[in-house]
């Protein structure tokens, strides 16, 4: 993944998607399959995110991170990802200063597709239709894409992150189009798990990165090239008179070391919230039912594909 200054950007020609395209979810997969029809497609999109630069927001924000946002626009139609820093100069320019600098002396291409609610420029103060305005004068088309409706409600990252952190994953899943996924580099634990039959892996995640909300989740788990049921827990321990929130997981049929090394979970359901047992014994026999609801789950889910 390459981030490039305003001033280095190549020329694309062909067509220009747009935009943050935080989750990649159903909205932004239509947007892209819209564009793609149209030509080469090109995403040119921002890091870091315009609002964490701008201050607006902080920890447990980013629904993917850059790279897991690249691997994601080219599955779903990019034939190319493009990341503009997004820094105090880029920042500065007025909407007309981004199009003729940007669009029309750098990028150069010959259609750009946007979101129903773009902005762009200095203080977000230009519109998708301000851009199709101001593009006009230099023959670039721009297409609007319109707002995409599920269930009722519009597809929107904000949504997405809102079900999440109230630990509704499989309200999210329906509106990303896949199971929430998120990455962890494995470190060290006290051992607590394997004294009571149900070993952990803890996991140090990035804090931009959104985490589900406090409770147990049925995930499946990628670790060495291979993919295994597991139970997620995410809070703190309870249990044992621990503050700090945790992120462990057990991984079910899987016995191996895997200290250092990276470990991708995809989140299919919640089982249940936090809970603190009245002993060590009341809680191995809870994880007991616990993971075989996680498998039962699962496997509904996997004949249901």
């Amino acid at each position: 993944m390459k981030v490039y200054n305003w001033d280095e950007l190549p020329e694309v020609w062909g067509v220009i998607a747009l935009g943050s395209f935080d989750g990649v979810h159903l909205g932004h997969q239509k947007l892209l399959s819209f564009a793609k029809a149209r030509g080469s497609l090109t995403v040119v999109t921002f890091t870091p995110h315009p609002r964490l630069f701008l201050g607006l927001e902080r920890d447990n924000f980013l629904l993917t991170l850059d790279e897991e946002k690249e691997e994601l626009l080219l599955r779903y139609g990019a034939q190319r990802v493009i990341f503009i820093d997004f820094n105090k100069e880029f920042s500065s320019f007025t909407p007309s200063e981004f199009v003729k600098e940007v669009i029309t002396n750098r990028l150069k291409p010959q259609k750009i597709v946007v979101g129903f609610d773009y902005h762009f420029g200095k203080d977000s103060s230009g519109h998708a239709s301000d851009l199709k305005t101001l593009c006009k004068n230099y023959g670039i088309d721009v297409h609007i894409f319109p707002e995409v409706i599920r269930n009722r409600k519009p597809v929107k990252s904000t949504l997405i992150r809102n079900f999440l952190k109230e630990g509704k994953v499989e309200k999210a899943m329906e509106y990303l189009g896949r199971p929430y996924r998120f990455c962890g580099d494995v470190v060290k634990g006290k051992g607590i798990g394997s004294k009571i039959g149900f070993p952990t892996v803890n996991l140090r995640v990035n804090p931009l990165k959104v985490l589900p909300g406090n409770g147990v989740y049925g995930v499946q788990v990628m670790v060495r090239g291979g993919i295994y049921p597991g139970m997620l827990y995410i809070g703190e321990r309870p249990t044992i008179g621990e503050k700090g929130s945790s992120i462990e997981v057990h991984i079910i049929g899987f016995d191996g070391m895997v200290y250092g090394q990276k470990l991708c979970v995809d989140v299919y359901n919640r089982i249940r919230e936090e809970v603190k047992f009245e002993s060590m014994d009341e809680l191995k026999k809870r994880l007991i039912v616990d993971r075989k609801t996680v498998l039962k789950k699962l496997k509904e889910v996997k004949d249901g594909a």
